[in-house]
C-alpha cells in the first residue's frame, strides 16, 4: 500500500484541522486500515508543501482524538476497533 498522501481541500479551517478531518474520513472509508503506518511527519510535510509544525500539530490532534497512536522511534499508526472511536473529554462531578 502506498504511503498516505491526502489532498487538502480549500477551506476556512486551519490546515492542521483539515488534515485531521481527512485522516478521520480516510479511516472511516477504509482507505486507511487499523494498524496502517502513517508517513513520518517530515515526509508528509514535504510531500504536501506544508511546514513541519503544521503536520506535527495534526498528528498530535489526531492522537488526542483517538484516531492514531504514536510510538517514539517507530512512527504513528492508525488505531483500530474501539480505540479508533473519538475520545470524550473527561468530566469531573
Amino acid at each position: 500500500m502506498p504511503p498516505w498522501s491526502p489532498v487538502l481541500p480549500a477551506g476556512d479551517a486551519p490546515i492542521y484541522e483539515r488534515l485531521v478531518e481527512l485522516l478521520r474520513a480516510d479511516i472511516a472509508s477504509g482507505r486507511l486500515a487499523a494498524g496502517a503506518r502513517l508517513p513520518p511527519q517530515r515526509d508528509l510535510a514535504h510531500r504536501l508543501g506544508l511546514g513541519l509544525g503544521t503536520v506535527t500539530r495534526a498528528y498530535v490532534e489526531a492522537e488526542k482524538a483517538g484516531l492514531v497512536e504514536a510510538h517514539v522511534g517507530r512512527g504513528s499508526f492508525v488505531r483500530g476497533g474501539a480505540a479508533a472511536r473519538p475520545r470524550l473529554p473527561r468530566t469531573t462531578a
